[in-house]
């Protein structure tokens, strides 16, 4: 006794190809993934984390005596000395400080993150304007006694957004060509 089964399989073949050709023309995942890239390290910025979670390394003193020097207009000391011959805060100083976030004296570093995607590479990072400083807040400088206050990186939750986008991308791409 046999059995013969006979089916039209062209639907699933022709979904199977736009799948396949889907694979080759990624610039649609790869933007949503550059956009949650972008959000993801704006919020490290906000919190002033790594792509681990662990807090950066906070300001030296110097670099707060500079910033509140800057933004106080030279004010940020009083000019009298106390009794050990240090100066006090000002008001304005005090100011400046309450302010002051790592990382964002301008908000340079942050603000020119961007991604570009194409069909086959999504890239993600600073702007080469930025390179040099970008590199040094990244990995830190040493011979400077610059900290390392990494801001680029992939969390497990990034892990998580890529393999959802990608899903979702060719589970989409399937069900609008197979005629179901």
């Amino acid at each position: 006794m046999s059995i013969t089964l006979t089916a039209d399989v062209s639907a699933a073949i022709k979904a199977i190809t736009t799948v396949r050709g889907a694979l080759k023309i990624l610039r649609l995942p790869f933007g949503e993934i550059g956009e949650n890239f972008i959000t993801t390290t704006y919020e490290r910025f906000n919190k002033e984390i790594d792509p681990q979670g662990v807090r950066w390394t906070p300001n030296a003193d110097s670099t707060l005596l500079r910033y509140m020097q800057k933004k106080a207009g030279g004010k940020a000391l009083s000019k009298k000395l106390t009794a050990t011959g240090g100066r006090t805060v000002t008001s304005k100083g005090m100011r400046a400080l309450a302010i002051k976030k790592i990382l964002r004296d301008s908000g340079t570093l942050q603000d020119l993150m961007g991604y570009q995607a194409s069909d086959n590479v999504l890239a993600f990072g600073p702007s080469i304007a930025t390179k040099d400083y970008a590199a040094t807040m990244q990995y830190g400088n040493p011979s400077k006694r610059i900290p390392a206050r990494p801001y680029l990186g992939i969390t497990p939750n990034d892990v998580t957004f890529i393999q959802d986008t990608f899903s979702k991308y060719f589970i989409d791409t399937w069900i609008a060509n197979a005629n179901v």
